[in-house]
């Protein structure tokens, strides 16, 4: 099963539907520490490994400051 629909989608909107559905998952941050992340987190990965939904999320957002 593919996941592209969650791609993109602002992570807060995103959990709350996993958990209202029962979906075990777990997430990973994506980060540089050379950048200041801004904005909301949205999903830019999104796959199914041994029974659990795996999502990277990132800022949509960075500054070089």
């Amino acid at each position: 099963m593919t996941y592209s629909f969650l791609l993109g989608r602002d992570w807060d909107e995103v959990r709350a539907e996993l958990d209202e559905r029962g979906i075990n998952y777990s997430v990973t941050l994506t980060r540089s520490p050379k950048v200041k992340p801004e904005g909301k987190l949205r999903v830019v990965r999104a796959q199914l490994k041994e029974a659990q939904l795996e999502i990277v999320v990132a800022h949509e957002k960075f500054s070089t400051q």
